[in-house]
């Protein structure tokens, strides 16, 4: 059973074995902030804790009661905000992600007096343009390698 809640400081260990996966060590990218040593983990982890919960629900995702990945909504302005996920690569192609989603699509909508989600994806990220569709988001804009999916309420 997947479900999305707030983090507890337990929860380091876990999430800094997902992150520390070969498959993404060679995969990082600069402009993300990955939890590479285990105190960077804690650090990242109490940061999500202590976000500001006016603008930010930041959820880890669990699968069986294990931490598998995280999912956040930032919002952007008084209409709108973002999601994004990410799901350890031994828990791809499960429903995770998907699940993931819809929890959190639901609960913004009940949180944040927002009218809209929306996603950015990697045009080459098929399994997240996937889990975008599977819970009603629609593309709407493309730039450049980027696509844009948007989910009203």
């Amino acid at each position: 059973m997947t479900t999305i809640r707030d983090w507890k400081i337990d929860d380091a260990l876990e999430f800094h074995l997902l992150s520390t996966d070969p498959y993404f060590a060679s995969r990082r990218l600069k402009q993300y902030l990955y939890p590479d040593t285990f105190l960077n983990t804690v650090t990242i982890l109490e940061t999500y804790r202590d976000a500001d919960k006016q603008k930010f629900c930041i959820q880890a995702v669990t699968s069986q009661e294990k931490v598998c990945g995280f999912i956040q909504f930032e919002k952007k302005n008084d209409y709108s905000g973002e999601i994004s996920y990410w799901i350890g690569h031994e828990y791809w192609n499960q429903g995770i992600a998907s699940c993931a989603v819809r929890q959190m699509c639901s609960r913004v909508f009940r949180q944040f007096p927002v009218f809209m989600i929306y996603a950015r994806v990697e045009e080459k990220n098929i399994a997240s343009q996937k889990v975008l569709l599977h819970n009603g988001f629609v593309c709407k804009e493309y730039a450049d390698d980027i696509r844009v999916y948007h989910l009203y309420r």
